[in-house]
């Protein structure tokens, strides 16, 4: 899809990182990116007005901050079947709230009719505060690293009757971003990407765009307590996650223990990168993922 999008269309000289990644970077170190969100696809009556207008920058947010662009300002495009003012209100609170939280102006936008589900679409930019992390420098030898807990949010998602941390997680995702800041500007990094479909289709790209393979152990993905047993494959297929996967060269280990410990940041070497050139499990089948943008949720 995005490959035939783009076939016919080229990029104007003052782009530095085109697409591919998790954010265009312009000439200047501006970072740009946009996401959609869609009812009964994104989100449905499990998260709130308020609920939606926080995540709708949160997962935003999370792109920026995986290259290591600190978040500044956005665009706001909502699509609505009705004038349905407390509805709006209450998006506007939660989006304000996110907002406050990460620092953002909202400097305009548009709202459109549609006759169909509401569509929130937020476009967001902000500096670099160093050289962009990006897909395409793993090396082999290098550590793989997933921030938070992988899974946990989809669990809230996947089950008729979550528990609560599963649904905060979902309604409020909190991705890492002062921490990727730091890390950007270290210049530990091998490849990073943000992690938003989860592991068993964001890792494949990452290996793709870098020319390495990954070997990744699940026991070690979202090591959560609600993610164990019957809900280990979650933690590897699961989406809505918001948090950073990124690569580093086995000697900064303990660095970035250390670093991650100074943001209260919870963080796990899951495998290393090889130069076989697939993405792998251990020891097991990779379970099938559990979102995919053309086909829903499983």
């Amino acid at each position: 899809m995005i490959a035939t999008l783009l076939a016919p269309l080229r990029a104007p000289a003052n782009v530095a990182v085109g697409p591919g990644d998790d954010a265009a970077i312009l000439a200047d170190g501006t970072a740009l990116t946009v996401d959609a969100l869609v009812e009964g696809v994104h989100w449905d009556a499990r998260l709130n007005a308020e609920d939606v207008g926080f995540k709708t920058l949160a997962v935003s947010v999370s792109d920026l901050a995986s290259v290591g662009a600190k978040p500044a300002w956005a665009l706001l495009t909502l699509a609505l079947p009705d004038e349905d003012l407390g509805w709006v209100s209450d998006f506007a609170r939660g989006l304000a709230a996110a907002c406050e939280r990460w620092g953002v102006a909202l400097v305009g936008g548009d709202t459109v009719f549609t006759p169909g589900p509401k569509l929130v679409s937020l476009t967001l930019g902000g500096p670099c505060v160093a050289s962009p992390m990006l897909r395409s420098a793993a090396k082999p030898g290098h550590i793989v690293w997933a921030t938070g807990s992988p899974g946990l949010a989809s669990l809230g998602w996947r089950l008729s009757d979550p528990p609560q941390e599963a649904l905060d997680a979902l309604r409020r995702p909190d991705p890492p971003v002062e921490f990727a800041l730091a890390l950007a500007r270290t210049g530990w990094v091998g490849a990073a990407m943000d992690l938003s479909d989860g592991l068993e289709r964001d890792l494949p790209r990452l290996c793709a765009a870098s020319g390495v393979g990954c070997v990744i152990d699940p026991d070690r993905v979202g090591r959560h307590r609600l993610l164990v047993d019957e809900h280990w494959a979650n933690a590897v297929s699961g989406g809505d996650e918001y948090q950073l996967l990124f690569t580093t060269p086995p000697e900064r280990a303990q660095d970035v223990r250390e670093l991650a410990d100074s943001f209260d940041v919870w963080v796990t070497p899951i495998g290393t990168c090889d130069d076989s050139g697939a993405a792998r499990l251990t020891d097991r089948a990779w379970p099938g993922a559990s979102f995919r943008h053309f086909g829903g949720r499983s």
